[in-house]
């Protein structure tokens, strides 16, 4: 059994019911579901949500310092370093839309946050050139007006990482024709944009802790906006459900041609093109996903999902999901070039890839669900991997 006598707000009645365990246990008969959701939401969700804020912070910073010296190299890597390591948190994220960063009315509580920052589903190159050729530039109080995909981490990434000269706009290529000096616009419309990023990455944080949501999964669930720890626990897991519902359906089956695609392949529906992190994205999306099974990280195992299933006796079953995260994590790891590249001339790793995904979400959708009495969500229900 993992220990509790250093778990950050998880209640006293844990500790109780762990303690009401015989030495040496692995089980905690009666788990209660709603204790493991805050313990979830409290070592898991809130930190990651911290270090976006921080992340978002000191890219903001390195950007502002390229956009004053758009022809210094040194500054546009670290500019780009910085944009992967916000990227690599905000992939996180993308697990744990619960909440202010879920989509209502399908997300109790959900106030749209996430796609205040995000939104690579609408991502549009062309709107970013066109947004560009038309202002300028000029400060991010006029760009917050505009649509989320000419601001956020899409457009973040086209500006820094992209170098043509030439429009995204198939039907208008010389529409940059006029803009002067192209480099240090790109540079001084990024920095705007990282800005709203980390001004969106702190209205996240802090409608979980000081506007208050993280309270809904206090045990007691006093004023709580879920009525049992059962519909906490499922708040948490439908937006664990990412894995199958984002990663495989969205970001991997569409560039391999398996759906949304009229020709054998269609490497430019890869969700990261320009600085060539699809693949990265999706580990990291895997990670975050085992941290949330777990209850935290590796270095601080907190109390988790893969506890409530031990306290069923279903220690199988978990041994089975951390298996098959590691089947995941081996597959991305044998795609040995860019995802958009290895959609035609790497064909049996990406396969594997997507086969690997398949027999989680097969999993979770069957004996993790059945074990835990969870609802399954209404996109992952429409899938036919079961």
């Amino acid at each position: 059994m993992k220990s509790l006598q250093h778990a950050p707000l998880v209640s006293a009645a844990l500790l109780v019911l762990a303690t009401s365990c015989s030495p040496g246990t692995t089980k905690l008969p009666g788990m209660d579901r709603r204790l493991v959701a805050e313990s979830i939401a409290t070592n898991v969700i809130v930190p990651t949500l911290e270090r976006f804020v921080t992340e978002t912070a000191e890219l903001e910073v390195a950007v502002a310092a390229y956009a004053a010296a758009p022809t210094d190299t040194a500054l546009r890597d670290a500019a780009r370093l910085a944009f992967r390591e916000v990227m690599e948190v905000a992939q996180w994220l993308e697990v744990m839309q619960v909440g202010p960063a879920g989509t209502p009315p399908d997300v109790m509580g959900g106030l749209d946050l996430r796609t205040v920052y995000y939104a690579y589903y609408a991502q549009n190159a062309c709107l970013v050139d066109g947004t560009l050729a038309t202002m300028g530039y000029t400060p991010e109080s006029a760009l917050f007006g505009l649509a989320v995909n000419r601001r956020d981490l899409t457009a973040l990434e086209y500006l820094l990482f992209n170098e043509a000269t030439t429009s995204a706009c198939t039907a208008n290529p010389t529409l940059l024709d006029g803009v002067t000096d192209l480099g240090a616009s790109r540079a001084t419309y990024a920095a705007h944009a990282a800005a709203l990023v980390h001004d969106a990455a702190a209205t996240l944080r802090d409608a979980w802790t000081t506007g208050g949501f993280l309270a809904n999964f206090d045990a007691d669930g006093t004023g709580s906006i879920y009525d049992s720890g059962q519909e906490a626990l499922n708040a948490i897991t439908d937006a664990m459900f990412y894995l199958e519902v984002e990663t495989k359906d969205m970001k991997l089956a569409p560039p391999m041609g398996l759906t949304g695609c009229t020709t054998p392949t269609c490497p430019g529906l890869v969700e990261s093109r320009y600085a060539q992190g699809s693949v990265s994205n999706m580990v990291a999306n895997v990670a975050a996903f085992r941290d949330m099974f777990r209850g935290g990280t590796a270095s601080n195992d907190q109390v988790g999902i893969d506890d409530l299933l031990r306290s069923f006796g279903q220690d199988a079953l978990v041994a089975d999901v951390y298996a098959k995260l590691d089947a995941v994590d081996a597959a991305a790891a044998a795609v040995p070039v860019p995802l958009e590249q290895a959609v035609d001339s790497h064909p049996t790793e990406t396969m594997a890839l997507y086969t690997a995904l398949q027999q989680l979400a097969t999993l979770l959708k069957t004996s993790f669900v059945g074990t835990l009495d969870l609802r399954l969500p209404n996109a992952a229900a429409g899938d036919n991997d079961s």
